[in-house]
């Protein structure tokens, strides 16, 4: 997560870092009640629970450790290798069509993976499903493994990508792994421009941003769901499916800042982060050394059950293994 990174072109991680000039009755945090909307209860009833249950936290897992096997630091080498395994798993499901995107982070042409997966129904709907892919570290020359930052967010995408060419949806998805996200979250606003250019940007019902999702500091298993206070409606959805779904703690936040989902709603797309609330503690982060251990496997797993049901739940993660890929996708979210 680009939390302190150098800014870019959509204000990244340095403004994490920036004193907060605070107005009076602003919020910026509040816990989660969990408590679902009757109507998203109704909602929630109605998904099958092979869909939750469909997340294999193994499979998650294993993803995790490929990608933290390469050095994925922006301006590198290895990070090419990273981006063609993503083409390649993609490029392994049926249904789905992986393309990648280039841009300018200084110098170096960086690459985002597009995996769009068509919907069953002329919803004339899109949703942005993304983590970022690359890593940094203090010396990100030597060694930038990022397992936690975030090969965990990213093989959240990978893996509700696998589930949702199975339990196909009505609307259409795009499976996004972005680059430069920490150099100021270049590979993010180069996708959510692209799609104002298009004159896709009012079809985006969602973009769900995955970073940083698999590790804990202790037996409290929170989750930080975060937008802006233009949608924060939005919340209620991940509140729901987290409640239903999950054991997690919720906590929520309307100061966004710091990651891939930020360009989205600079646009005026809707956009929520999905986070280990103990991202700030870890104690890992951007230190770079090859021996950083994989996220948790059991809190990574929840995490990505409680974003695939919101998926589902427009369309559980209870097995004790990674309940926790954070990104609680709202599959089909109200217009």
């Amino acid at each position: 997560m680009g939390r302190e990174c150098d800014a870019g072109p959509a204000g990244g991680g340095a403004a994490r870092r920036a004193p907060l000039r605070l107005t009076p009755n602003r919020i910026l945090a509040r816990a989660g009640s969990n408590l679902p909307l009757t109507e998203l209860e109704e909602a929630l009833r109605a998904v099958d629970p092979a869909i939750v249950d469909a997340v294999d936290s193994d499979r998650w897992f294993a993803a995790v450790v490929a990608l933290a096997g390469w050095n994925r630091w922006t301006h590198g080498t290895e990070i090419h290798d990273a981006r063609d395994w993503l083409v390649a798993r993609f490029g392994e499901l049926p249904g789905v069509t992986v393309t990648t995107q280039s841009f300018q982070v200084g110098s170096t042409i960086a690459w985002n993976v597009l995996a769009t997966l068509p919907g069953l129904g002329d919803t004339g709907r899109l949703l942005v499903v993304g983590g970022h892919y690359d890593s940094t570290s203090q010396s990100p020359q030597v060694a930038a493994p990022g397992a936690e930052d975030n090969a965990s967010g990213c093989a959240g995408v990978l893996e509700l990508a696998r589930i949702f060419t199975v339990w196909r949806p009505q609307v259409t998805i795009v499976f996004a792994c972005y680059s430069g996200e920490e150099q100021g979250l270049y590979g993010g606003a180069a996708h959510a421009q692209s799609l104002v250019a298009a004159g896709l940007a009012p079809t985006v019902a969602l973009m769900l941003n995955m970073d940083m999702i698999g590790y804990t500091a202790d037996a409290d298993l929170d989750v930080l769901i975060e937008t802006n206070t233009t949608h924060a409606g939005r919340l209620a959805d991940f509140q729901a499916a987290a409640a239903t779904f999950t054991d997690l703690r919720v906590v929520t936040s309307l100061y966004a800042s710091g990651s891939d989902h930020v360009p989205f709603l600079q646009r005026g797309m809707p956009a929520v982060l999905t986070i280990e609330n103990d991202y700030s503690i870890y104690p890992l982060h951007h230190r770079g050394e090859r021996g950083e251990h994989p996220p948790d496997e059991r809190r990574g797993g929840r995490r990505a059950r409680g974003r695939a049901a919101p998926c589902a739940a427009r369309r559980r993660l209870r097995n004790g293994r990674p309940r926790r890929l954070v990104g609680f996708v709202a599959l089909s979210p109200a217009p």
